[in-house]
């Protein structure tokens, strides 16, 4: 028996005592991070990192500040702290490898061998992005400081099932080596037809593609061969260059996010088994007409939509638009920059959604206002919405416009059980998801108060709680 098995036998711990290969199989779901925590539970877990199983060296970990701009002394302390790690590693395979820095041209060969060290090792899933930087290079010029070595895309990894790859030149690349990739997200890198076309060609088990401001065309064809597995598909392109998507072979299509207008709808008709749809807009009053009296009939079959609004909006009025059901649609997801008419989108929305259970609305900035400047309004109408239950509210301003929204669901949602109101904003990231952001608006009342004016203002029995 090992030195580790003896001062394990002779530990109290229970954990300790554990087979050496289910202790290694518990670590393989904490982090870096979390793995070299254990180093201050005891001397015997000190050293248990160097087997972690998903290294995630983002710089953020290192950093006394969060400031972010680029130095070269920080990038050189960086690398430095990721070779230490890799050195000390002795794990023969790793679950997650993933690289998040502010580096330049200069450390190509340092993260060229980090490469060969996740596929070494064997990494399941592979994430590159050595400039984070938001709006450092034009969206889809591939100009950052890093090219992909050519000899990754000759590579062999039937182990690699997820590849990111960010803010990188792509160089000679080719998906011959990685046919069982389930997800590919790219992003800020030139991608081309050819491109595309061999990811679709080669990557026969992908589920997941996302491109993200890569594309310098006009259009771009996404052919599906028959019977692919892909269920899953974003293409987003900001700034000034619009490009029109055309998707062939989508019909197991369950989840698309795109810039509105980029889909003709004729195209979007054929995605018979759509459930998810997002949009994203700054066209907002078509996107607006079109969701409200529309994509019931394009997208019967939806079950959840998101719609990210930039700029001023209204509300289509009834007698401008024909509203449509959206007679599946049980979650619904706003976002926008400004909370003008949010009291008037609600509204639209319990109507045209007659099964809606969950709707999430972060309705941008507004204007706060004074408790004692609140008016309690009144809505004439005897609708009500009667399968709603769940309401998250994020980055609320203690508005009128906010207040009327508030209250209108409160008093129109009779089932509902839950409203949730964040004073700190919903964003999204790199990877689509959402997180709340670290601050709220400070000029705001404090979240007791907010809750106390609502109890005394309208009759409801939903919990409602201010955070």
């Amino acid at each position: 028996m090992n030195e580790m098995s003896d001062d394990r036998s002779q530990s109290g711990d229970a954990f300790s005592r554990l087979p050496e290969e289910l202790i290694h199989h518990i670590l393989s779901f904490l982090t870096l991070k979390d793995a070299a925590a254990l180093a201050a539970v005891s001397k015997q877990w000190r050293l248990r990192w160097r087997t972690c199983r998903n290294l995630d060296l983002d710089v953020d970990f290192i950093r006394r500040h969060r400031k972010a701009v680029y130095d070269r002394a920080a990038a050189v302390r960086y690398v430095d702290w990721v070779n230490r790690i890799l050195q000390s590693h002795e794990g023969e395979r790793i679950d997650s490898f993933r690289v998040r820095s502010w580096l330049s041209e200069h450390n190509g060969n340092q993260i060229d061998q980090w490469i060969q060290f996740a596929v070494t090792k064997k990494a399941a899933r592979l994430e590159l992005d050595p400039d984070p930087l938001p709006g450092r290079y034009n969206a889809g010029d591939g100009l950052g400081g890093y090219m992909v070595p050519d000899w990754f895309w000759s590579v062999e990894a039937p182990f690699l099932e997820h590849l990111t790859l960010r803010n990188v030149k792509l160089g000679s690349a080719g998906f011959g080596g990685f046919k069982h990739l389930t997800s590919l997200c790219l992003a800020g890198s030139a991608v081309s037809q050819a491109f595309v076309q061999d990811i679709m060609c080669n990557c026969s088990q992908l589920r997941l593609l996302d491109i993200k401001n890569c594309i310098k065309s006009s259009g771009l064809k996404i052919e599906i061969p028959h019977q692919h597995p892909l269920i899953h598909l974003n293409v987003l392109q900001w700034g000034d260059s619009f490009i029109q998507i055309d998707i062939e072979g989508a019909q197991n299509l369950e989840s698309l996010k795109c810039v509105f207008g980029a889909i003709e709808v004729p195209m979007l008709r054929k995605i018979q088994k759509l459930k998810k749809l997002h949009f994203m807009s700054s066209r907002v009053m078509p996107a607006l007409e079109y969701v409200i009296g529309e994509l019931g009939q394009d997208a019967p079959h939806l079950e959840y939509f998101h719609l990210t609004m930039y700029g001023n909006w209204l509300i289509p009025t009834c007698e401008s638009v024909k509203m449509t059901s959206l007679s599946r649609l049980r979650h619904m997801s706003l976002s926008a920059t400004s909370s003008q008419h949010l009291t008037d989108f609600v509204i639209a929305v319990l109507r045209i959604c007659p099964v809606l259970q969950t709707l999430d609305l972060s309705p941008g900035y507004g204007y706060n206002t004074s408790s004692d400047a609140i008016v309690r309004r009144t809505f004439k109408e005897n609708f009500s919405h009667v399968t709603l239950e769940t309401i998250n509210i994020y980055g609320f301003q203690f508005s009128q416009t906010g207040v009327d929204s508030v209250v209108y669901l409160l008093e129109h949602s009779v089932n509902l059980k839950k409203i949730q109101i964040w004073q700190r904003d919903q964003r999204g990231n790199e990877d689509g998801k959402f997180y709340l952001s670290k601050f709220s608006n400070m000029r705001q009342p404090a979240p007791a108060i907010i809750e106390k004016w609502f109890h005394e203002h309208v009759t409801f029995k939903a919990s409602l709680v201010v955070l």
